[in-house]
């Protein structure tokens, strides 16, 4: 190349890195693509799911290249959504808001959404290129764009970005010597345009199709031209494209001609083939997957948001929290448009179980041998809030665990693709055994007399209560916002299974991170007294202010396997009481006793209806003087009539009756608000988290202050802006009939409505 055509191209080049350094775009960081490693391969059940593990990353060249019309570029700046990503390290409120903000914002303008879904599968094309004398079908042709488009720079590639081309390609054997070897016969540039960047991946295929020759050669020690399946799947790992054993039997036996479980060579590269075009996934499962897509898809825009992405791991059962879930989705939106297709969601399934697996692998090396306890606190680590016996139940179809009956000191020798299968049954069922399924089940009919299909809000409520677990509305609220695609206030059982494997996987990680904040020390333990206050922390005490019991050697020390046992033996005990309670936690039924005795004048543990009415006044303010709360009221005493004196057994039946309605009635007015104001249920249900991470004493309702404190974190507001905040506040009060100075969650959506209105959505820095 001459040096004036040089020249220009670092002009050209310098003026592009000028554009990408102005402050209006932050580069992001590159996807990492971890090393490969040599997994045991799986052996899971239908309908749970492995992956193959990626390549390794783009490596620098080690002989420089001829420069050929431009420069090496070192990094790219894309735009992605921050759907997941908007909370910022000083204010966690800050991304919630402006979400919701944006989300009303974007309603009041009119924008088109799309509302069709696509109901039926996408069709496979049959139209092909030939490059090469390889035919190209249309879906490795897209990908092959997608690689290039990911890593050109004015229209060409460099060649140290073929690395990680070719792992978006599908190729997860990107060996150097052969990358090499091809670009030393393909141009003697250190750049592609596309058309090089297609013959580069062809004749790179070919190459390593010769590679592979040799290594297949080399297992064939018998020189007859076949392999049997352990040593297809010792190859395969040895070329970094390991793939579950069922899988792999599932293939031999489609690609097979002979029937005997041997693969040639042709064989071999038909595996391949399939491996890369199925992600290393059966067929069955892929349709699984498609069904999950379609499912989440609200919009029905054939791609994948971070919520609705979200939404599709809880479906297939996978614990993980909100900031695992945006780095799994920020490194598969290949892309960078925000969104994943289907495509990208399959591959991200692969990234999400391989992480699994290697995890499984350290806990393996470590554990030799894998007690039954140990890995009960491994699967609790990983975030499953499986019970022992639903482990027990899926390692006893995995492995013969004998007549053993205990889970704790069962003495087991597991592989990874053992662990792997347990792991899988539990994501199919949930994490629970049979007897717990039936259970809940129980627990929805109680809540459903009228055996409708589908439960609101107030009655999961009521359904949690039975099963252990007595949370505030908009909290459950909030859980079913997590679990339902259609983004609704109602669910049916299955979508109800999955809310109450998520309360039982939130009181589990509550539970752990109280073990690491009275760990102070990391030793692994907590004596006595940090038991104890680590019990208080959790709210883990009897209505006569017990502790849970624990055995002398427990006292001395419990690690977090032993601890987490202690809650569970605690919850299971005191179920019976709280039912018994009408659902009542110790502290509130401690609470209501002590308001009892008050108002009991004469000590002999009854009180009458005049001294309920009282006790009603004191607990319901506001609901004793509402117009539409209080014919429910009359209506009650009047039915409790007979009944008094009463006990008070018979008080938290009442105290329960009223709390119910006051819920129903609550969920009511939200409703209709919200329909009211035009908000949707995705914008609902981020002010709804805006208004529970505001909410620091879990009462309910916010002050002028802390909404306040609320915008000024995302917000920049003036002093004329605050004066006018504290007008809508007292307004929206005034409006309701609200006499505490603070403002429910209905409050607050009226209020944040009246924000948009303001248009303080520009003030967002």
């Amino acid at each position: 190349m001459c040096s004036t055509a040089r020249l220009r191209g670092c002009e050209r080049h310098a003026r592009y890195r000028r554009l990408l350094d102005q402050p209006v775009l932050k580069p992001l960081k590159p996807v990492e693509v971890k090393e490969p490693q040599t997994p045991t391969v799986p052996a899971l059940r239908a309908q749970a799911w492995d992956e193959l593990r990626p390549a390794t990353s783009p490596a620098s060249a080690s002989e420089p290249s001829p420069v050929k019309r431009g420069v090496r570029r070192r990094s790219s700046v894309r735009c992605r959504s921050v759907d997941f990503s908007g909370d910022s390290q000083n204010s966690p409120l800050k991304g919630r808001l402006q979400r919701a903000l944006a989300l009303r914002r974007a309603s009041q303008t009119g924008a088109d959404v799309p509302t069709h879904r696509r109901l039926t599968k996408r069709k496979a094309t049959c139209h092909v290129d030939i490059i090469e004398g390889r035919p190209v079908s249309k879906a490795e042709r897209e990908k092959w764009d997608t690689a290039f488009a990911r890593y050109q720079m004015d229209g060409e590639i460099h060649i140290d970005d073929l690395k990680g081309a070719l792992v978006m390609c599908g190729f997860c054997d990107s060996r150097a010597a052969v990358v090499h070897k091809v670009l030393a016969g393909l141009t003697k540039f250190n750049t592609l345009n596309k058309d090089e960047f297609y013959l580069f991946v062809c004749r790179f295929e070919a190459g390593l199709h010769e590679t592979y020759e040799f290594e297949f050669s080399q297992l064939d020690t018998c020189g007859e031209g076949t392999i049997d399946v352990l040593q297809l799947e010792q190859l395969l790992r040895r070329i970094g494209q390991p793939v579950r054993r069922f899988v792999l039997r599932e293939l031999v036996m489609e690609v097979g001609t002979d029937g005997a479980g041997l693969v040639d060579l042709s064989g071999f590269r038909k595996i391949q083939h399939l491996i890369r075009k199925r992600e290393g996934f059966t067929t069955k499962e892929l349709d699984s997957f498609d069904w999950v897509f379609q499912r989440v898809d609200r919009d029905g825009s054939d791609t994948m948001s971070a919520s609705e992405f979200a939404n599709a791991l809880t479906w297939l059962g996978f614990p993980y929290r909100a900031e695992k879930l945006q780095e799994f989705h920020r490194q598969s939106d290949v892309d960078g448009d925000g969104e994943l297709s289907e495509g990208e969601f399959i591959a991200c399934l692969r990234r999400v179980l391989d992480e699994e697996m290697e995890q499984v692998e350290a806990f393996l090396n470590k554990a030799r041998p894998c007690t039954g306890g140990r890995l009960k606190a491994f699967i609790h680590g990983l975030g499953y809030s499986s019970s022992p016996q639903a482990i027990l139940d899926t390692l006893s179809e995995t492995v013969d665990v004998g007549t053993q009956a205990s889970l704790q000191e069962m003495t087991l020798d597991l592989s990874v693709d053992d662990v792997c299968k347990v792991l899988s049954s539990l994501r199919a069922c949930d994490g629970f055994t049979y007897s717990e399924l039936r259970e809940v089940k129980m627990a929805f009919n109680l809540a459903n007399p009228e055996k409708q299909e589908q439960l609101q809000a107030p009655a999961i409520s009521r359904a949690l209560r039975i099963l252990g677990h007595p949370l505030p509305l908009p909290e459950i609220l909030r859980l079913i916002a997590e679990v339902d695609a259609d983004g609704g206030t109602s669910l049916d059982f299955t979508m109800f299974v999955k809310v109450v494997r998520k309360c039982n996987e939130k009181d589990q990680a509550r539970a752990m991170a109280v073990f690491q904040t009275y760990d102070a020390n990391h030793e692994g333990l907590l004596d006595m007294e940090q038991q104890s206050d680590a019990f208080q922390a959790l709210g883990l005490v009897d209505a006569d202010g017990r502790l849970p019991r624990r055995s002398h050697g427990e006292m001395e020390g419990a690690d977090l396997r032993v601890f987490l046992g202690i809650i569970e033996r605690f919850k299971k005990s005191s179920l019976v009481t709280l039912r018994k309670n009408q659902g009542f936690t110790s502290v509130e039924v401690f609470e209501l006793n002590s308001l009892f005795k008050n108002f009991d004048e004469d000590h002999d543990g009854h009180i009458t209806k005049q001294e309920l009415v009282g006790i009603i006044e004191v607990l319901f303010p506001l609901e004793a003087r509402s117009k539409q709360f209080r014919p429910f009221l009359v209506q009650l005493l009047q039915e409790e009539e007979d009944c008094a004196p009463r006990s008070f057994s018979d008080f938290l039946v009442v105290m329960r009756k009223i709390t119910d309605q006051q819920e129903q009635l609550e969920f009511e007015r939200q409703t209709e608000l919200i329909a009211q104001l035009g908000f949707s249920h995705a914008e609902a249900s981020q002010f709804r988290d805006l208004f529970i991470m505001a909410d620091e004493d879990s009462v309910g309702r916010l002050s002028f202050d802390q909404i306040k404190r609320m915008l000024c974190k995302s917000l920049r507001l003036s002093d004329l802006h605050l004066e006018r905040l504290r007008t809508i506040f007292q307004q929206t009060l005034l409006r309701s009939g609200i006499r505490n100075e603070k403002a429910g969650y209905a409050e607050f959506l009226q209020i944040m409505s009246e924000v948009v209105q303001e248009d303080w959505c520009s003030q967002l820095p």
